[in-house]
């Protein structure tokens, strides 16, 4: 398959991951109606994972067109901040017209949220959707610090050995009687299992805490993404397949990603995502091979094109809908439409007009540096 059709394949599997997403949020709204669109939509909360598994998949892609860690630096932040910004700054503002409460009306967390580290430092997100964005940067930093190391080369090995330090880890929490609560749904709400952050480096009060603060935190953060590793490295290994060739010992890896993720013992995780995570990575690697040929179609290709700025804004968006037609009794089905709609028109327009203007800003900077050099 040749390069422009592979990444066309992306932009189709990625639209039907946004599209699920917004569908999901917006049927929310009506989950205590008579009409119970969350019934039909809950299940599409699990698309979120193909974000993950394609971020693995085209994260190596990415490297094999930079000089330099500052080049793949740059390029994220061009990509991801410019829309990223004008996501929390409407957030902000369509909350404060709409009369919405935010996540978080602490001004420290709204601030450090334009970071998009909030979760890092032990701030909540103003926007639900935003907990993946952290997510996105900490395996970033992690494939970074691979390339730095020079070794990318050996993705495969570091893999099993990542996917060993995360069962590892599974089965010690199935022999905690604390975590063991967590697993089978009985520990008490006001006691869910808490991710360390930053926050923590001033609590502790001797120098074993402190280790064992920062242990834990690298393990929660980096080595277990908290909880979603197995969908970045199964990305990884799905790459490895599709550049070089299919073995056993790769089979082996994104089987053991698949089972790794059925036995997730993360707060509030179905115990029917690793389902979901199985199907889609079945679903990526036929659509490279050129056999799902549905996910390519104009429709899917235009919403991936937009997803990033669509999955940014669509929250926004509906409120700032709901507000503007309040007085309207609108028919959930409808309105579940007319928003999506309304929300994709948004995520066309800031797409145009902030997303893609930023990108080729450093396009343009990137060529006129390596012409000079």
């Amino acid at each position: 398959m040749n390069q422009s059709k592979r990444f066309l394949e992306l932009d189709g599997i990625r639209g039907l991951a946004a599209l699920a997403i917004v569908l999901f949020h917006y049927a929310g709204s009506y989950q205590w109606s008579p009409h119970n669109l969350y019934y039909y939509f809950s299940y599409l909360e699990e698309f979120v994972q193909l974000f993950f598994i394609i971020s693995g998949f085209v994260i190596l892609i990415s490297f094999q067109r930079i000089n330099n860690s500052i080049d793949f630096i740059m390029g994220r932040v061009f990509r991801l901040y410019p829309a990223y910004w004008f996501s929390v700054i409407t957030t902000i503002v369509i909350a404060y017209i709409s009369q919405r409460p935010l996540r978080s009306d602490n001004l420290y967390d709204i601030l450090i949220n334009f970071s998009m580290f909030q979760e890092m430092v032990g701030s909540r997100n103003i926007n639900i959707v935003y907990w993946t964005m952290t997510l996105e940067l900490a395996f970033y930093t992690i494939i970074l610090i691979l390339y730095q190391s020079r070794l990318l080369k050996y993705i495969d090995i570091i893999c099993g050995i990542w996917l060993i330090l995360i069962v590892f880890d599974i089965f010690r929490a199935y022999q905690s009687p604390e975590l063991s609560l967590t697993i089978i749904g009985n520990l008490p709400s006001n006691q869910a299992l808490v991710y360390p952050d930053i926050v923590g480096l001033f609590k502790w009060d001797n120098l074993s805490e402190f280790i064992s603060f920062i242990r834990n935190y690298i393990k929660f953060n980096f080595i277990l993404l908290r909880g979603r590793a197995p969908l970045f490295i199964a990305g990884l290994i799905l790459y490895q397949c599709q550049v070089n060739s299919v073995t056993i010992y790769r089979v082996f890896l994104i089987v053991a990603c698949v089972l790794a993720r059925a036995l997730d013992y993360s707060p509030g995780t179905p115990k029917y995502a690793f389902i979901f995570f199985a199907i889609f990575v079945v679903i990526l690697y036929l659509a490279h091979r050129e056999k799902l040929r549905f996910v390519s179609t104009r429709i899917l290709v235009f919403l991936g094109g937009i997803s990033y700025s669509l999955y940014l804004t669509h929250i926004q968006s509906s409120w700032l809908f709901n507000w503007s037609l309040q007085s309207l009794d609108i028919p959930p089905e409808l309105s579940v439409i007319v928003r999506t709609i309304f929300a994709i028109l948004v995520a066309y327009i800031v797409t145009i007009a902030i997303e893609k203007p930023a990108l080729r800003f450093f396009r343009n900077q990137f060529k006129r540096n390596k012409s000079t050099s």
